[in-house]
C-alpha cells in the first residue's frame, strides 16, 4: 500500500480527499500540530504524525512517503498561506521531491491582480513551479458546498451572496469531485509537472442559480453580487459566513 502524507486532512477539502484516498487503498499519514486535530483523526482511524511545521520536522515526517498531497487551509491570511506553502514545498524539495499534488482552492489568475487572495493563489503556484516543478497543481472553481454551508443562512433569508457578477457563468465543483481529482495524479504519473484547472460539468450564471434556487424552495431567492462594503454590512447583520472556496 502506498503511503501518502496528506496536509489539511481535518478540513472540509481534506475530509473529501481522505475518503477518496482510502477508497483507492492509499495509506494516509496526516501532519498535525494540535491535540484536537490528532484526536479527530484518531477517531476516524487515520494515522497522524506530530510536527511543529518547521522544515526539519516536515522533512523527517515525509522522507519515507510515496507521495504528498498539500491542501493549504483557507481560513488563514493570504500571507500565511504563502508562507506555509513555501515551508512545505521547501521540505518536499529537500527530501528529493516525492510525487506531489498541490491543491489551490479557487481559480488562479495569470498575473497579479492587486487583491490579496487571488495574488496569494498565484504566488503559491509560482512557488510550486520554482521549488517542486514536477508537482501536479490542481486549481478548483467554487465549491457547490458553499450553498449548503457558507451561504446557508443567507439563502434561508432569500439571498445568494456572491462576489461574482450575475452574468458570469461558473462551473461549480463538489468536494467529492475534488477528492477524485486528487487521487488521479497519484495513479497517473505522466501528469507530473502539469497545471489542472478543475470545474464541474455545467456552467451557470448567477441568474440561472437564482432561478433554480427559486424553483427548488418555491419562493423568491435573489442572487446578489456583494461588494466589499456590502459584505461588511451584511456580516454585521449576522448571516455572512466564511466561504470554503
Amino acid at each position: 500500500m502506498n503511503e501518502i502524507v496528506l496536509f489539511g486532512a481535518t478540513g472540509q477539502q481534506g475530509q473529501a480527499s481522505t475518503q477518496k484516498l482510502l477508497e483507492a487503498q492509499f495509506k494516509i499519514v496526516a501532519p498535525v500540530r494540535s491535540i484536537a486535530n490528532a484526536a479527530s483523526l484518531a477517531r476516524e482511524g487515520l494515522a497522524f504524525s506530530a510536527t511543529d511545521f518547521s522544515i526539519p520536522s516536515l522533512e523527517k515526517l515525509m522522507k519515507d512517503a510515496d507521495g504528498v498531497v498539500v491542501q493549504i487551509p483557507v481560513l488563514i491570511t493570504p500571507d500565511e498561506m504563502v508562507s506555509l506553502a513555501r515551508t512545505i514545498l521547501t521540505a518536499i524539495k529537500n527530501i528529493g521531491a516525492p510525487h506531489t499534488v498541490f491543491v489551490i482552492s479557487s481559480a488562479v489568475p495569470t498575473s497579479k491582480t492587486g487583491f490579496a487572495n487571488p495574488d496569494a493563489r498565484l504566488a503559491m503556484k509560482l512557488l510550486v513551479n520554482e521549488l517542486v516543478p514536477q508537482a501536479v497543481v490542481l486549481s478548483a472553481t467554487i465549491y457547490l458546498e458553499n450553498f449548503s454551508q457558507a451561504y446557508r443562512q443567507a439563502i434561508s433569508q432569500g439571498v445568494i451572496p456572491q462576489a461574482i457578477a450575475t452574468d458570469v457563468p461558473v462551473s461549480y465543483i463538489s468536494l467529492s469531485d475534488l477528492g477524485t481529482y486528487v487521487v488521479a495524479p497519484l495513479n497517473h504519473k505522466h501528469m507530473r509537472g502539469t497545471f489542472q484547472a478543475l470545474s464541474g460539468r455545467e456552467a451557470l450564471t448567477g441568474r440561472e442559480v437564482e432561478q433554480r434556487m427559486t424553483r427548488y424552495f418555491q419562493r423568491q431567492i435573489s442572487y446578489e453580487k456583494i461588494s466589499k462594503k456590502k459584505k461588511n454590512e451584511e456580516k454585521k447583520g449576522g448571516w455572512e459566513k466564511v466561504s470554503i472556496k
